[in-house]
């Protein structure tokens, strides 16, 4: 694959990023450069053919762990029907459930917020 064109740019960073990124010996380059393919998403980038070619390939990869997910969702469900019927959740044991997994659902939803979806540069919709 060719390599890109590179351009120099300048910017002014947080001091204590660079700081903790030079201590965990990051590239920024690197890191900028992954962090805009990230913003632009796959759907932009699938216009440029070096980066196309690449997300084919890594569609290509995923494709069977894919396949196998949706087939499993498809069978069973997220829940399997015989649980949700067993368990007859009732409102106030969701409501305890949500209680007591309160921290975790806080948790996963900054680390969403911080990162995105591990999904996000393999996507091509």
């Amino acid at each position: 694959m060719d390599e890109p064109e590179k351009v120099r740019v300048e910017v002014e960073l947080d001091r204590e990023l660079v700081e903790l990124a030079a201590t965990a010996g990051l590239d920024l380059a690197d890191v900028a450069d992954r962090a805009l393919q990230r913003a632009l998403g796959a759907e932009r980038l699938s216009t440029v053919p070096r980066y196309a070619a690449r997300l084919e390939q890594r569609r290509k990869e995923i494709e069977p762990d894919v396949a196998w997910y949706n087939a499993h969702i498809e069978r069973d469900g997220i829940f399997r029907a015989s649980e949700v019927a067993e368990r007859n959740a009732s409102d106030e044991e969701a409501r305890r459930w949500e209680e007591r997994n309160a921290e975790a659902i806080r948790e996963s939803n900054e680390e969403l917020r911080r990162n995105g979806l591990w999904s996000d540069g393999y996507r091509l919709f």
